[in-house]
């Protein structure tokens, strides 16, 4: 049986249009949508010092927050640096595995305009599936990889997230994919 991506994924996980036109930042700006989720340890350790002590625990709270989008950016960049993830056809699924993830997490951005991102084929991406791994986690994110690439080989499949007007409508279609 196939892995469900809607699993791993929700609305607040998707970017249906990346702000950032270069690749790093475009990996700062969907690792900074990750800290949204509850899959990642640093986001519940600094929502428990917010409670703490009003004020004090808000900026030591945010302070974690930054050190592990700075942690996860560089774990990916380091991943990035051993072959690309630019899989193609507009279609990147950078990934990395980190302590600060409790829960396997993916999040998907869209760049209607395309981003260099040393793809495979040289084209630009337009899609980003990022995909946020526990360190403990050795099989499973196999398979979710090759359902992304098994998705993004299906006809019109790629056009259709292209055109989705908005999250809702991107995760609609991801979720009638597993249908």
């Amino acid at each position: 049986m196939a892995i469900k991506l809607s699993a791993l994924i929700d609305e607040s996980l998707i970017i249906q249009e990346l702000s950032a036109q270069e690749s790093d930042n475009i990996l700062r700006e969907l690792i900074a949508r990750a800290f949204n989720s509850k899959r990642l340890a640093a986001m519940e350790t600094a929502e428990e010092m917010r409670d703490m002590v009003p004020g004090v625990g808000s900026q030591l709270g945010k302070g974690l927050i930054q050190r592990g989008e700075a942690e996860l950016f560089e774990r990916i960049k380091y991943r990035e640096s051993l072959g690309t993830t630019g899989i193609g056809e507009g279609v990147a699924i950078p990934h990395a595995r980190n302590a600060l993830v409790k829960e396997m997490v993916l999040l998907l951005g869209r760049s209607k305009n395309g981003v260099d991102f040393c793809s495979l084929d040289g084209q630009p991406v337009h899609l980003f599936f990022l995909l946020l791994i526990p360190q403990e986690e050795k099989v499973k994110n196999l398979a979710v990889l090759a359902e992304i690439a098994r998705l993004v080989k299906k006809p019109d499949f790629i056009n259709h997230l292209l055109e989705a007007p908005d999250a809702k409508a991107l995760y609609k279609l991801l979720k009638k994919s597993e249908e």
